[in-house]
């Protein structure tokens, strides 16, 4: 309830800020892609973003030890740089991982998981296997919680824990500037 309420007003504030958003919110960019490797982690692979005059691309090999489903709690933090100091902006921390995916990645998600042949797209569980994914346009207008986001240079750093909220299994961070 309490991410509810957080996530409420979040939105009202970027209501409030609608003056500054971009009116084509598929202008973006992404860099620093990385997943965190680690001995226990139940995902694991490469993330790969290319830039170049069409604009970005991306190169995914997922390695899911274990089936990703909604026991999976997940936590992201996205950061912005004020007076050159990292504020929390916001602290996304709940149960069902693989149905946020679904649900925050939109379109752009849809589309890797038909790009790399994960069965029955959007829906979870993902079973374990190895993932490939060669070269993806982004697709920044397809991605529905970017629309929200104002202008300026983000950091997320999202966790994906057990299902007790306390094992650390996977994580994800990544720079992001939506122009």
């Amino acid at each position: 309830m309490l991410f509810l309420n957080l996530w409420a007003i979040f939105l009202l504030f970027l209501v409030q800020l609608k003056t500054a958003m971009c009116k084509n919110y598929g202008d973006a960019m992404v860099w620093d892609l990385a997943l965190c490797h680690g001995h226990n982690y139940v995902i694991d692979g490469d993330l790969v973003v290319r830039n170049d005059t069409k604009g970005q691309s991306v190169k995914i090999r997922l390695n899911l030890k274990n089936d990703f489903d909604n026991e999976n709690k997940y936590s992201c933090k996205f950061f912005t740089k004020v007076n050159n100091k990292s504020k929390q902006l916001l602290h996304m921390n709940a149960k069902g991982a693989c149905t946020a995916l679904t649900k925050y990645g939109g379109k752009f998600w849809q589309d890797v998981e038909t790009r790399a042949n994960i069965p029955s797209p959007g829906s979870c569980p993902i079973k374990a296997k190895i993932y490939y994914l060669d070269w993806m346009k982004i697709q920044y207008k397809d991605i529905p919680f970017l629309a929200l986001v104002p202008k300026g240079n983000y950091r997320v750093e999202c966790n994906l824990y057990d299902n007790t909220g306390q094992d650390v299994k996977a994580c994800l961070t990544f720079d992001v500037a939506k122009l």
